[in-house]
Order: C-alpha cells, then structure tokens, then sequence
C-alpha cells in the first residue's frame, strides 16, 4: 500500500467513530479538540448564541463532513455558518467569517495611490477603477449584527428588520468590524465588483441625489481602502 493510500486511510478512521481505549481514540480526540478550538476562537460570538452544547454539536459534525483541506487552521471554517439554521445567528457567523478573512489577508504595504491618483486627467476620474485594500470585506444583512459584538444575549430589536452594510477591515493585528450607511455600503459594493467610479456612484445617486462623491472619496483615501487604480 502506498504512503498516501495509508494516509487517506487513517483520516477517515479518525473523522469517523474509533472503538475505545485504542491509540486511534487518543488521536481522535486530540483532531477533533483542536478544530473544535479553531472553530470556538473564529466564530466566538456565535458560539455565544448557541450555547456550548450546540456548538459543539454542530462543529463535531462540520468537522466530520468537512475537515480542513491544507495545514493554516486560520483558513477553517468558511462552510460552517452553511450548518445555521437560524437567519441571525447564520449572518453573525458569516461575518465572523468575515473578519477571520480580514485577519489573515495579505496587507498592503504603504503605497503612492495618492500620488499617482494625482497624475490623472480630471475627465478620466469618472472611470476610473479601483483596487480595494486586500484586508477589507463588505457584507451586508438584514439585521444589525455589530451589537451582538458586545451583547450576551439577544432581544427583539435584534431581529428588526432592514438593511445593513458592514465593513471588516485589518490594520497591523487588529481587526475590527464596521458598520457602514447603505449609500457607503452600495459604493463600495459596486466598486468590488470593478465598476468604476463613476458607475458606483451613479448607482447611489439613483438612491439618495444628495450622496456627495467628494466626501466620500476623501474619507476613504484618508483610510487607505483603496490601494491601486486603472482607467
């Protein structure tokens, strides 16, 4: 039998049920207590919610069905918030996700965006496009889900319905969740997807025809989400 044939064989024997007071148990338990803990430490505030006991329910099963596919434990867990059945708790898990992701992108070093932003014709600004920070993630809700960062339980204004954007960004080892107006929210969305400037904000406009273009570029050049462009 081939290394990788005895490999592929000792996974699927650890992932399924080992009879007791073996040396496989011992491995098991080991596998399955460090995901569980990789799990806990990205989804903390979901974790929260449920309860100990579903969640760890719920993670012995994801990791049953789905365990990591490379060694950087950072990078497990993304199919997890699919397990959710509740539509909050499954938005909070998401955006933890979001954040993990945030966490461990690769950022940017300090660039001359600025300076080459300068250099552009004025009638070409409307085309322009835009490289986001690789940190950033934007997710958007139905529920307001930055409250339940600090809260240990949930009321009925938690599940008040409505339209919310958050931003997750990273800045040296911190990441942090932020909540964004819808206008803010639909430009940046619109500019992840690699419309240009002038598209983004016509779709906002279409929404609000006092959104300021100018305002808004300033804040975000002054946060440094934007850290490439192209005509």
């Amino acid at each position: 039998m081939k290394l990788y044939e005895i490999q592929k064989a000792f996974k699927k024997q650890i992932l399924s049920a080992v009879p007791t007071n073996t040396p496989l148990e011992v491995h098991r338990y080991h596998t399955f207590y460090t995901l569980q803990k990789t799990l806990a430490r990205t989804f903390n505030q979901t974790r929260k919610f449920l309860g100990e006991e579903e969640f760890s329910a719920l993670t012995q099963k994801f990791i049953e069905e789905s365990p990591p596919c490379n060694p950087y434990l950072c990078l497990y867990g993304e199919k997890f918030p699919s397990l959710l059945q509740d539509p909050l708790l499954k938005d909070l898990a998401v955006l933890e996700w979001c954040l993990q992701e945030s966490l461990n992108a690769y950022e940017e070093s300090e660039s001359d965006f600025l300076v080459k932003l300068a250099e552009i014709d004025p009638d070409d600004f409307d085309a322009l496009t835009v490289t986001l920070n690789p940190t950033l993630r934007l997710f958007k809700s139905v529920y307001n889900l930055k409250p339940l960062f600090t809260k240990e339980s949930l009321s009925e204004i938690d599940f008040a319905l409505g339209e919310f954007y958050f931003l997750c960004k990273t800045e040296g080892v911190i990441a942090s969740v932020h909540i964004l107006s819808a206008d803010q929210g639909v430009f940046l969305g619109a500019l992840e997807l690699g419309d240009s400037f002038g598209v983004a904000h016509e779709k906002v406009v279409d929404r609000n025809p006092n959104f300021s273009l100018q305002e808004t570029l300033a804040h975000h050049f002054g946060e440094k989400n934007f850290v490439d462009f192209k005509i």
